[in-house]
């Protein structure tokens, strides 16, 4: 038998062949090790990883079997422990009202084997009500069972941020809809132009329009300099209000719009984008004309009615003051004395013009049929025309209107005046004014604005051939002392005379006109329904000499009141005279049985009415009458016992007297 310590023995390995050794063996262990280590290692990594991700995401991420019972869950509402919720029914956290929708999403999951979506309302971080967007998707485990995987997603705050959105969008469109804002957007880069409906509206094109095609194709030709020269600045961030200008839409109505810009730049400073927001103001533009208008019309009308004052008071001198020295003058002087009397009557016409325009006339009302004084006035100014003119006449309806038929009968005449020097300097060979009559129901407009509210009236309109207006002539026509006429062939005062006559009857007047096409006034009356109260007519002038009568004048002016006193006593009148109100009530202690007393409205101790009461008490049996170049309020009328008015003649100022009766 061996000995079993021979060294000559084969080891075991060497024994059997294929057989790992102890060292072998060992080795192979240890490298087992160090891979299962490894991926231990690489699991507690992910695992490590994987709650980073339940940490940040903020979603609530739920793993469930096939009997909905939670076996995992990312995140916790306050008050709830992990170990409570693991193991409990998945449905015991959804609403009863939403659970329906969350099992079908289930089931379709289920069916389909793909995530399904579906938003349901549940208890918010903060325990209040939130809104989430959930995601289920079925998922299977090891032993093949089948599971789902949710994942919730609060968007309360995404969806208030959106709702809050939409009002604003809302907001936003709402104030588009009632400003009427156009808005657009050039892309600087590409030079594409995008248009809100409201941008089609105001430039009445069909496709948006870049800046230079919208300079080129839209704004009117007299502005386009102006916003050239804005355009052409160079582009920096920013915005800018560009200067309000006319358009020329397609269709060739012209609307006056402003825009506010902004310039786009990127962060290297390069301009990206042109916004902008345009605005019609059409409106806003002419309403702004007819204030401005309005201004310098009362403004004119304030200087008008403080000429005409001090020209009625030179006017009520020296009309008398010709009547007195015509008798004594020789007859190698009478025609001259006469044609002083022809300018003193034209000049006393002037200023009852300059009166009504101020408004310190009151225009008489009586019912006037309008056919009746446009024949009249044509008629008239048959004679006044050359042959080579043409007077045509449209007379639809014969309307009746509340205005003196003279005062009507001046205006037309007026027009009527202008037109024929119009079509005389006009090159067309067809000069014709045309006048037609008619009965217009509804709100008077010249197409783009209206003065009066909507009822029935009497439209006049005369249209003329003639060489036409500017706008800027136009826009002026109506002013006084306003005339393009040659020096010596107009004052001015014709067609503010219209437009005095006319307003204060309660219409209105529109001027249309265009270079080298004509003109058309055209007049709008409240149409007269019932007939007026005719007005008290004045005695017809009379040189009889009236009875003999104590008359006191209240005048400040001096020439006047010595014209005044001249004709009285010259026609055998005891006739006196105070400077001022205080001087007329000495006056009228010493003369307690005056008859009358001429009392001028306007004195620089005050208006006369103060001492109205004073002089009926010292003069009970006189007559009190205001002596003044202006109409009178029937409020100011009742006060006295008459108003008369300056200038007046020798003749109309005793007749005036002789009328008088004393109490």
């Amino acid at each position: 038998m061996s000995d079993p310590r021979d060294s000559s023995a084969p080891p075991v390995a060497a024994r059997s062949s294929g057989q790992l050794t102890h060292e072998q063996e060992l080795e192979a262990l240890r490298a087992r090790i160090a891979a299962l280590e490894e991926k231990v290692h690489a699991g507690l990594e992910a695992e490590e990883m994987l709650r980073g991700v339940f940490a940040a995401v903020p979603a609530f991420m739920v793993r469930y079997g096939h009997d909905y019972r939670i076996k995992a869950i990312s995140r916790l509402q306050p008050g709830f422990d992990r170990e409570q919720v693991i193991g409990t029914h998945f449905f015991d956290y959804v609403p009863q009202e939403h659970r329906a929708v969350a099992q079908a999403a289930i089931e379709r999951a289920w069916q389909t084997g793909q995530a399904q979506h579906y938003e349901i309302e549940g208890a918010g971080a903060n325990g209040n009500a939130a809104h989430y967007e959930s995601y289920v998707a079925p998922v299977r485990d090891r032993d093949g069972s089948l599971g789902f995987m949710l994942v919730a997603i609060d968007v309360t705050a995404q969806r208030a941020q959106m709702q809050a959105l939409r009002r604003s969008e809302s907001m936003l469109q709402l104030a588009l809809s009632s400003t009427g804002m156009g808005l657009w957007v050039q892309d600087l880069e590409t030079n594409q132009v995008t248009w809100n409906e409201n941008a089609f509206h105001i430039f009445g094109c069909d496709q948006p329009l870049t800046a230079t095609q919208y300079m080129n194709a839209l704004v009117h030709p007299d502005d386009r300099a102006i916003l050239q020269r804005e355009m052409s600045k160079p582009l920096v961030a920013g915005r800018f209000h560009t200067a309000p200008h006319r358009i020329v839409r397609p269709d060739g109505s012209v609307r006056w719009v402003a825009t506010v810009r902004e310039v786009i730049c990127d962060d290297e400073g390069r301009p990206t984008n042109l916004i902008g927001g345009t605005q019609d103001v059409t409106e806003q533009h002419d309403m702004e004309l007819r204030a401005r208008h309005a201004q310098r019309m009362e403004a004119v009308g304030q200087l008008t009615a403080g000429i005409a004052h001090n020209f009625n008071n030179m006017l009520a001198a020296i009309v008398p003051a010709l009547d007195l020295m015509a008798p004594a003058l020789p007859a190698s002087l009478s025609s001259i004395a006469e044609g002083a009397k022809e300018a003193a009557s034209r000049a006393t016409e002037m200023v009852r013009q300059l009166m009504t325009f101020a408004g310190k006339r009151t225009v008489p009302a009586r019912l006037t049929p309008t056919s009746e004084v446009v024949y009249r006035s044509l008629a008239m100014c048959q004679t006044l025309f050359e042959k080579n003119i043409v007077l045509e006449v449209n007379d639809q309806d014969n309307v009746c209107v509340f205005l003196g038929p003279s005062d009507l009968e001046q205006a037309l005449i007026n027009v009527l005046l202008n037109a024929r020097d119009a079509v005389l300097a006009s090159p067309r060979p067809d000069k014709t004014v045309k006048v037609s009559i008619s009965r217009f129901v509804g709100q008077p407009s010249d197409g783009q604005r209206s003065c009066l509210p909507e009822g029935s009236y009497a439209r006049i309109e005369i249209a003329d051939t003639g060489t036409g207006m500017t706008d800027e002539v136009r826009t002026r026509v109506f002013e006084p002392f306003f005339t393009t006429k040659d020096v010596g062939r107009g004052t001015g005062l014709g067609l503010a005379m219209v437009y005095a006559v006319v307003t204060q009857a309660g219409g209105c007047v529109f001027c249309h006109s265009d270079i080298g096409r004509g003109t058309q006034v055209v007049l709008y009356l409240p149409e007269a329904t019932a007939m007026a109260a005719e007005p008290a007519v004045a005695p017809p002038p009379s040189l009889a000499v009236p009875p003999k009568r104590v008359v006191l004048i209240v005048e400040d002016e001096e020439t006047v009141a010595e014209a005044t006193l001249a004709v009285l006593r010259k026609s055998g009148m005891d006739a006196h005279r105070a400077p001022g109100l205080s001087e007329a009530l000495l006056l009228a202690r010493s003369h307690p049985d005056a008859q009358l007393v001429l009392l001028d409205r306007s004195m620089p101790g005050g208006p006369a009415d103060k001492i109205v009461g004073d002089l009926r008490r010292l003069l009970p049996r006189a007559r009190i009458v205001f002596f003044t170049g202006q109409d009178l309020s029937p409020e100011e009328a009742q006060q006295v016992d008459g108003v008369l008015l300056k200038p007046m003649s020798a003749a109309d100022l005793l007749a005036f007297v002789a009328s008088v009766k004393p109490r």
